[in-house]
């Protein structure tokens, strides 16, 4: 983990960096993990997710790192739902009859001024409805938080299936 002095984060390195940071140098600050997009069922329910501390990796566990977060347009977040960047803590609770999302920026600043960002989106309402997502992140989702590591263990886990599969076939045929 990185210094406690601002927002803790993982230690990694550069090799261990996901496809999509666009990392270079002998000490980055870079997106690994990402942030999850997270669903509420109701408005009446309270809103609490604390940014993961692998959402953003550095190279360098001495780096102090700040967190804000802002819309994806820019625009602040909504006065009802409050962020703390020592904490990464998103807590609120949405106007009663609020459904929909709220689509999050989330940028990480090195004491070096390096700079990451990822989005995440907070959904709010009626989960059956067929404008939300329901069941597995997409592949390119999964790709994008899994890393290269999982990556790999997905793939040797499906050619292993493919393989036990391939065998069975072949016994029976015999």
């Amino acid at each position: 983990m990185t210094s406690d002095t601002g927002f803790r984060v993982a230690v990694a390195q550069a090799r261990e960096s996901s496809a999509d940071s666009g990392a270079a140098g002998p000490a980055a600050l870079q997106v690994y993990r990402g942030i999850p997009d997270q669903r509420y069922d109701t408005a009446a329910q309270e809103i609490h997710y604390v940014i993961p501390t692998d959402a953003f990796a550095h190279t360098n566990d001495r780096a102090t790192v700040t967190v804000t977060a802002v819309q994806i347009d820019g625009r602040p977040i909504p006065e009802w739902l409050r962020f703390d960047p020592a904490k990464g803590d998103f807590k609120g609770i949405p106007p009663a009859q609020f459904k929909g999302e709220i689509a999050i920026r989330v940028i990480a600043k090195d004491d070096n001024g390096s700079i990451a960002e990822t989005q995440f989106r907070i959904r709010v309402g009626d989960l059956n409805d067929k404008t939300s997502q329901n069941g597995k992140p997409s592949l390119t989702n999964q790709l994008r938080h899994g890393g290269y590591a999982a990556v790999r263990a997905d793939r040797d886990r499906l050619v292993g299936h493919a393989r036990s599969i391939a065998q069975a076939r072949s016994a029976r045929l015999s």
